[in-house]
């Protein structure tokens, strides 16, 4: 599993960053359905408590979760 810390900036295409659609209604009321968020590659041990996180599992299927543990 790989994690990306969500942000937003100019700098999103060098820095390897990637553009995703809010799909669902589990992230609310902070992020809605159909809003457009943006991520970078964090190192995973930065990544703490609460934090939005995009993450692809070895399926392909990509995710957008808060960190809970």
């Amino acid at each position: 599993v790989s994690a990306v810390g969500v942000a937003a900036g100019v700098m999103l295409a060098s820095c390897g960053g990637r553009v995703y659609k809010v799909v669902g209604d589990d992230m609310e009321p902070n992020y809605q359905a159909g809003q457009v968020i943006t991520s970078i590659p964090v190192p995973t041990k930065t990544i703490t408590r609460a934090e939005p996180v995009v993450y692809q599992l070895d399926n392909g299927d990509i995710h957008f979760k808060r960190v809970v543990g």
